[in-house]
């Protein structure tokens, strides 16, 4: 694993990567250009999607709610399978392995665009192996604690990280957000690496872990039942479901940590399966369960 010294400059190459998925319209016009003849039916059968992530994290729930009018458009079913392990790497090289032939897709996340900035070997290439069909959403990232730690907001958290180095545990499904914050605040955390957010919130509620970061489409239910306590957000804003809780950047400059989700295919998928995908999702955003589901998403 590389060390955060080299953070900053892949980071932000790697974020653009956001960008290319909600880009997608402009491939889309390119591919299609280059490939009018006639393509065969798709889909003839049942599609698989891979999550990369344990069922009942964000990212489980949101394909299921994008995969059901998803499967009606296509009349075809959607199988949504999940593959935990490696921060999320696991499943997006079962992705990136996979036929090009748009029966496997993948969920992938901006955890992977952090990976690929912290992990020296990973068994795929974000750049090469994959092509962006659709920007499914996004979330703000929440950093929330037990309601007995003795800090509740994130200058009292600061405090406490300088009074007491490395005694604080962080735990997620990657260490970006973490090591980012010991580098730009200059304190000494613990990083806890979770399969999933939904382990580490056990530990959490337990009070076997000091900290979570992850999605706040899954934490703020827990914020506002009064099991954790929010501390701060990754983005640059607050969120209209947590208006008193405010940005760790206002404290520590340097600190923008948020969350994108896109759907992904294998590279050499043919433009039209991609260009009938896009469209179809597209269109299911006019789903009720969709359009509720991007609304709660797009609150970063």
């Amino acid at each position: 694993m590389q060390t955060p010294s080299s953070l900053s400059r892949r980071a932000v190459t790697w974020a653009v990567t956001a960008s290319v998925v909600t880009g997608t319209a402009g491939l889309l016009a390119t591919l299609n250009a280059a490939h009018a003849q006639q393509a065969a039916p798709y889909p003839t059968k049942a599609i698989r999607i891979v999550v990369p992530f344990p069922a009942g994290g964000t990212q489980d729930v949101l394909m299921r709610m994008v995969a059901e009018p998803l499967a009606q458009r296509l009349k075809q079913p959607i199988v949504v399978e999940n593959r935990g392990g490696a921060a999320g790497n696991l499943g997006a090289d079962v992705v990136a392995k996979a036929a090009p032939d748009g029966y496997t897709l993948g969920l992938l996340s901006g955890v992977h665009t952090a990976n690929s900035a912290f992990y020296r070997k990973i068994a795929f290439n974000l750049e090469k192996d994959f092509v962006p069909v659709k920007a499914i959403g996004e979330s703000a990232v929440l950093l929330v604690t037990h309601p007995k730690t003795p800090f509740s907001t994130v200058p009292e958290f600061l405090a406490y990280l300088k009074a007491n180095p490395g005694k604080v545990q962080m735990g997620s499904t990657t260490s970006f957000s973490t090591d980012l914050l010991k580098m730009q605040s200059n304190t000494d955390i613990q990083f806890i690496p979770y399969k999933g957010v939904g382990e580490a919130l056990q530990d959490l509620i337990g009070e076997r872990l000091d900290v979570v970061v992850g999605p706040s489409l899954q934490l703020i239910p827990l914020v506002k039942e009064g099991k954790v306590r929010a501390l701060g957000l990754g983005s640059t804003r607050t969120i209209p479901d947590l208006p008193n809780v405010t940005p760790v950047i206002q404290s520590v400059p340097g600190y923008d940590v948020g969350m994108w989700f896109g759907l992904f295919a294998p590279k050499g998928t043919p433009a039209a399966v991609i260009t009938r995908l896009n469209t179809e999702l597209t269109e299911c955003s006019s789903n009720p369960r969709c359009a509720t589901s991007s609304r709660n998403r797009a609150s970063t």
